[in-house]
């Protein structure tokens, strides 16, 4: 290819089938996240007596499946930027499905914690490639919308989990089978990714310019053309740029608010994930499997917060929408914690408060992080603010039964509202509006 063409006309290119396909198999992700943290938790609570968690443990079999999810996170965004985006998207799924099968078979806290851990590590590792693959497949009109299929995967995920929690959960000692579920999602996920393409816009970005016409036009069509990508193609390998001066260049502003929004978020969600059964029994809420069936209905409250999203992230200005729904979430989580003896009703509605404006904000986990970085560093920003996110939930997972059993329940929901206002404070000075940009557009300075 000759000279060099500027064009944008990606983003008018159509939806085809195998730009849904890849959509559904790099859903996957979100799915497993939701799904493999809900059946954790019911497990946790089946395990009674025959693992006998001291509360540190419960603390670590809850902390080192994010933690892994933030080490791999980091890894994972840098490896695919340097090597691509499909050698991790394509083999994680596969990874947990054999971790799966090995969680049938250890009844010992320290296999368990392993097991745990090496889980998050796979989950991890592929989220990175995950939204960098749609993001930089998907038309610029049907970016956002898909990126908010993502997010409504791990509640989709998170919801199978529990309904599966509860159908599982009187079922003897069911617990390790509860561990093993995941492998049945993975699989099929595994299956779908195996023909996906690699990025077009990474290969053109290392200066190879016929793999990426070659993989346009297997999901795009024949009539598709690597001109079209909205950069510059010389057939010249790009510069590669570092996180680091990336910075120097002026994105640490950027990059600073992802990661405190995305911590402040994540911190308070992923103890109620996490311990979403033994919560609402503190509260009062049931015990056994009707506390199982109480989260299932908690997680539907937040996928009604993602599904207006799908429709209107187009015409709602992203600053607003960070901003008003972290008021919502700290004035729902403040309550929780000064009416933690209110009755079950109230306590429901309030979770309700916080779960509907949570779902709605989490659509823009994938959306910032993936509009407001330039391609070549893509991967390793989204990976790296993804491992930060992470380790904010490890460690409130980690200090949350701990606090709970010397505390109280209260407490620690009026320590998940001053997180809240953190981010809220940052969001109202250095939240950007990305609102109806094209993917170069967005992530230019």
């Amino acid at each position: 290819m000759e000279g060099g063409i500027l064009a944008k006309t990606i983003d008018d290119y159509p939806v085809t089938s195998y730009v849904k396909r890849i959509v559904i198999a790099s859903g996957g992700t979100a799915f497993l996240d939701g799904f493999n943290m809900i059946v954790a938790s019911v497990a946790l609570t089946l395990m009674g007596d025959e693992v006998a968690f001291t509360p540190a443990q419960m603390g670590l079999y809850a902390s080192l499946y994010v933690l892994g999810v933030f080490l791999a996170a980091f890894v994972g965004g840098k490896f695919g930027d340097k090597f691509g985006r499909t050698k991790i998207y394509k083999t994680a799924p596969l990874a947990i499905v054999i971790v799966s099968v090995l969680l049938l078979f250890v009844h010992v806290p320290w296999a368990l914690l392993v097991g745990r851990f090496l889980v998050g590590v796979f989950v991890g590792a592929d989220y990175p490639m995950t939204n960098s693959i749609v993001s930089e497949y998907l038309p610029g009109a049907y970016r956002a919308k898909a990126l908010v299929i993502l997010m409504l995967a791990w509640y989709i995920g998170a919801l199978v989990g529990s309904i599966v929690g509860f159908l599982m959960y009187g079922v003897g000692s069911g617990w390790p089978w509860l561990l093993f579920t995941p492998a049945v999602p993975a699989i099929i996920i595994f299956l779908l990714r195996l023909s996906v393409p690699e990025s077009a816009r990474w290969l053109v970005s290392q200066g190879r310019v016929a793999e990426a016409e070659k993989g346009l036009k297997k999901v795009f069509g024949n009539e598709a053309d690597v001109k079209d990508l909205g950069s510059v193609v010389t057939g010249v390998q790009m510069k590669k740029t570092s996180l680091l001066t990336v910075f120097k260049q002026g994105y640490f502003k950027r990059f600073f608010f992802v990661a405190v929004f995305w911590v402040c978020q994540c911190a308070p969600v992923t103890v109620v994930f996490m311990f979403g059964p033994t919560i609402l029994q503190s509260f009062g809420l049931g015990e056994g499997s009707i506390s199982v069936l109480g989260t299932a209905i908690v997680y539907v409250f937040f996928m009604l917060g993602v599904i207006p999203a799908i429709r209107l992230i187009d015409s709602i200005p992203r600053r607003t929408t960070v901003i008003a729904t972290f008021t919502m979430m700290a004035v729902a989580l403040l309550l929780l914690g000064l009416f933690s003896n209110a009755s079950p009703l109230i306590i429901l509605i309030l979770f309700a408060a916080y779960a509907l404006p949570y779902g709605l904000q989490s659509v823009l986990d994938n959306i910032y992080p993936t509009e407001l970085f330039p391609t070549e560093i893509r991967g390793t920003a989204v990976g790296t603010l993804t491992s930060i996110s992470k380790l904010g939930g490890a460690i409130a997972s980690f200090l949350f039964p701990i606090g709970l059993a010397g505390y109280g329940l209260g407490p620690m929901f009026i320590i998940g509202a001053v997180i809240s206002v953190i981010g809220l404070v940052v969001s109202v000075f250095l939240a950007p509006e990305t609102k109806g940009k094209t993917l170069e557009e967005s992530s230019a300075l």
